[in-house]
Protein backbone atom coordinates (compact mmCIF):
# COMPACT_ATOMS: atom_id res chain seq x y z
CA UNK A 1 0.00 0.00 0.00
CA UNK A 2 2.60 2.39 0.79
CA UNK A 3 2.57 5.23 3.12
CA UNK A 4 -0.01 7.29 1.39
CA UNK A 5 -3.31 7.27 0.39
CA UNK A 6 -4.64 8.39 -3.30
CA UNK A 7 -2.13 9.85 -5.97
CA UNK A 8 -0.47 11.78 -3.78
CA UNK A 9 1.01 14.23 -6.40
CA UNK A 10 3.62 15.99 -4.54
CA UNK A 11 5.62 12.97 -3.95
CA UNK A 12 4.75 11.11 -7.50
CA UNK A 13 4.70 14.45 -9.97
CA UNK A 14 8.31 13.07 -10.93
CA UNK A 15 7.09 9.77 -12.03
CA UNK A 16 6.77 9.16 -15.82
CA UNK A 17 7.06 5.35 -16.30
CA UNK A 18 3.13 5.05 -16.04
CA UNK A 19 2.82 7.33 -18.69
CA UNK A 20 5.12 6.28 -21.41
CA UNK A 21 3.64 3.06 -20.72
CA UNK A 22 0.06 3.29 -19.84
CA UNK A 23 -0.64 6.47 -21.39
CA UNK A 24 -4.33 6.12 -21.09
CA UNK A 25 -4.29 5.79 -17.94
CA UNK A 26 -2.05 8.72 -17.00
CA UNK A 27 -4.93 11.46 -19.24
CA UNK A 28 -7.35 9.60 -17.29
CA UNK A 29 -5.69 10.16 -13.85
CA UNK A 30 -4.99 13.60 -15.25
CA UNK A 31 -8.43 14.66 -16.04
CA UNK A 32 -10.31 12.38 -13.37
CA UNK A 33 -8.85 12.85 -10.42
CA UNK A 34 -6.29 16.25 -10.55
CA UNK A 35 -8.55 18.29 -12.99
CA UNK A 36 -11.65 16.69 -11.51
CA UNK A 37 -12.33 15.60 -7.62
CA UNK A 38 -9.30 17.08 -6.49
CA UNK A 39 -9.53 20.62 -7.89
CA UNK A 40 -11.27 23.18 -6.11
CA UNK A 41 -12.90 26.09 -7.53
CA UNK A 42 -10.26 28.48 -6.81
CA UNK A 43 -7.85 26.26 -9.00
CA UNK A 44 -6.21 24.46 -6.12
CA UNK A 45 -5.67 21.08 -6.40
CA UNK A 46 -5.64 18.95 -3.21
CA UNK A 47 -2.29 16.71 -3.50
CA UNK A 48 -4.13 12.97 -2.20
CA UNK A 49 -7.27 13.64 -4.63
CA UNK A 50 -10.06 13.00 -1.78
CA UNK A 51 -8.13 11.57 0.98
CA UNK A 52 -7.23 15.30 2.00
CA UNK A 53 -7.83 18.94 1.83
CA UNK A 54 -5.16 20.85 1.52
CA UNK A 55 -2.68 21.98 -1.99
CA UNK A 56 1.05 21.11 -2.02
CA UNK A 57 3.01 23.92 -4.08
CA UNK A 58 5.47 21.52 -5.59
CA UNK A 59 2.29 19.13 -6.06
CA UNK A 60 0.06 21.69 -8.24
CA UNK A 61 3.72 22.66 -10.33
CA UNK A 62 4.16 18.85 -10.82
CA UNK A 63 0.39 18.43 -11.75
CA UNK A 64 0.65 21.29 -14.92
CA UNK A 65 3.84 19.92 -15.76
CA UNK A 66 2.40 16.61 -16.30
CA UNK A 67 -0.59 17.99 -18.12
CA UNK A 68 1.99 19.45 -20.57
CA UNK A 69 3.33 16.13 -21.04
CA UNK A 70 -0.02 14.56 -21.47
CA UNK A 71 -0.27 16.89 -24.29
CA UNK A 72 2.58 16.35 -25.84
CA UNK A 73 2.55 12.52 -25.96
CA UNK A 74 -0.92 12.79 -27.79
CA UNK A 75 -1.88 13.41 -31.57
CA UNK A 76 -4.44 15.79 -31.15
CA UNK A 77 -5.64 18.55 -28.99
CA UNK A 78 -9.13 17.16 -27.36
CA UNK A 79 -7.30 16.03 -24.16
CA UNK A 80 -6.03 19.73 -23.58
CA UNK A 81 -9.15 21.23 -24.86
CA UNK A 82 -11.33 19.53 -22.49
CA UNK A 83 -8.91 20.08 -19.57
CA UNK A 84 -7.67 23.49 -20.49
CA UNK A 85 -10.05 25.31 -17.55
CA UNK A 86 -8.59 23.15 -14.95
CA UNK A 87 -4.92 23.38 -15.88
CA UNK A 88 -5.67 27.42 -16.37
CA UNK A 89 -6.92 27.71 -12.89
CA UNK A 90 -4.32 25.95 -11.73
CA UNK A 91 -1.61 27.94 -13.05
CA UNK A 92 -3.09 31.12 -11.85
CA UNK A 93 -4.05 29.62 -8.32
CA UNK A 94 -0.05 28.66 -8.49
CA UNK A 95 1.20 32.19 -9.58
CA UNK A 96 -0.84 34.04 -7.16
CA UNK A 97 1.49 32.13 -4.22
CA UNK A 98 4.31 33.86 -5.49
CA UNK A 99 3.95 36.64 -3.06
CA UNK A 100 6.86 39.14 -4.31
CA UNK A 101 6.18 38.16 -8.30
CA UNK A 102 9.49 36.92 -8.83
CA UNK A 103 8.82 33.82 -9.88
Amino acid sequence: MGCCAGTCGHVWQYAHAVARLFPELERDTRERVDFGLAQQPDGAIFFRGEFNNIPAVDGQAGTILRALREHQMTTDNAWLERNWPGIRRATEWLMARDGDGTG
